[in-house]
């Protein structure tokens, strides 16, 4: 049964993603929508700031509960304090806020002060999260990063300073030329510093991207499958060994400081989203904005929607996008609340894909998933490979 399209979209809590298209330099791996931006060219982000803000005011969704709160893009560090301040402003004047609402903003090493954080934390923002990615010097470098290690030590003392408790740390592996040895380095590293949440990804060669076709002709070579996974597996050691419990695929936290905002998405919670490419979703249609800053400041402007399409989901398609998200996640799929919500059984209607996985169970094997206090999830080992799992769901 598909979600009543009308009572979803104010049903339940609601998160809001804003994002913040402008980078110093564009990373040749990131197919996340920016533009370059001389640090000085103020005039250009204040119009933007003043579009989105004017798009946020003209919002349908107006009322809705909000749970969390993201800046993403590009880099909203490169946004002055006031700025922010008077985007949340903006949100509280249009939205009914949680009093404990989580606010995250990304930031970048090397590109921050103690004031524009003191000013952040000021504004309302709670939690950061900064873009180290490796704390090897030819790895900043291979990956077209700006900063050098000492930034990172450096940003997180500011952080610290400025009255934030509650900061996440974004890694890399699988970084040409990267070494086993490196990747350990690079988490112990970011363990020293007592992040709350760490945020380990593997690169990927996204189409579009430098990087992509870097790897077409032969300028990168990708780091070997096995070496990828004992990358993995390091990962995974060091960070529970020092308290830090793997709660998705790429995320660990220590006890009580998930990222809420992501969990929402994981969760197929609804989320209002604001800027250039942005995304949103009700719990049954799916909607996104114009991806060039310039058309979409002029479209605010002249009153005109920045929707570049939409699509209502299929209730096929509800189902399988609550699956792939919650087998990301290592507390799995709630059987009995999938269930009821979709009115189905999900043992008759995946029977050949719960077949086809237990073939893909080997002797003296850790299985590749588990079916355990109701819960539908993947192990370690079916975690590695989820894409093909989640696969199997596809409509």
């Amino acid at each position: 049964m598909v979600p009543d399209r009308q009572n979803s979209k104010l049903a339940k809590q609601a998160g809001i993603y804003l994002h913040i298209p402008f980078c110093i330099v564009k990373c040749p791996y990131c197919d996340f929508y920016s533009i370059e931006n001389e640090e000085d060219d103020l005039d250009s982000r204040e119009h933007f700031v003043k579009a989105l803000i004017k798009e946020i005011g003209d919002s349908t969704f107006a009322g809705a509960g909000i749970s969390t709160i993201y800046f993403g893009g590009g880099t909203p560090s490169m946004l002055e304090g006031k700025q922010i301040d008077r985007i949340l402003s903006c949100l509280r004047d249009n939205f009914d806020l949680n009093a404990d609402a989580e606010i995250t903003l990304e930031l970048n090493p090397g590109e921050i002060d103690i004031e524009r954080l003191a000013d952040y934390r000021d504004s309302g923002v709670n939690r950061l999260s900064m873009g180290a990615q490796s704390f090897q010097s030819e790895e900043l470098k291979t990956l077209g990063r700006l900063h050098q290690p000492e930034d990172v030590f450096k940003a997180a003392e500011m952080i610290g300073q400025a009255g934030f408790d509650n900061f996440n740390i974004d890694l890399m592996y699988a970084v040409p030329g990267q070494t086993l040895e490196s990747v350990s380095e690079n988490v112990l590293s970011a363990v020293d510093l007592e992040p709350k949440h760490i945020s380990v990804y593997s690169l990927t060669y996204e189409k579009g991207t430098p990087f992509y076709t870097m790897k077409l002709d032969g300028v990168l070579n990708p780091v070997d499958e096995n070496l990828e996974r004992d990358m993995s597996e390091s990962v995974i050691d060091i960070l529970g060994r020092s308290g830090y419990e793997r709660y998705e695929i790429s995320n660990y936290s220590l006890e009580g400081f998930e990222s809420k905002h992501n969990s929402s998405y994981w969760n197929g919670s609804p989320y209002y989203s604001f800027g250039p490419s942005a995304h949103s979703f009700d719990g049954a249609d799916r909607w996104w904005n114009i991806r060039d800053v310039g058309a979409y400041v002029k479209k605010i402007n002249s009153n005109e929607s920045a929707i570049a399409g939409k699509e209502s989901l299929s209730e096929e398609q509800l189902i399988f996008e609550r699956i792939l998200l919650r087998l990301r996640t290592c507390s799995g799929l709630h059987i009995p609340s999938f269930e009821s919500e979709f009115e189905l059984k999900f043992s008759e209607k995946f029977q050949r894909q719960i077949n086809e996985l237990d073939k893909m169970n080997k002797n003296g094997e850790e299985p590749i998933y588990s079916y355990v206090d109701s819960y539908f999830r993947l192990t370690g080992r079916g975690l590695r490979y989820s894409d093909e799992i989640s696969e199997l769901f596809a409509p």
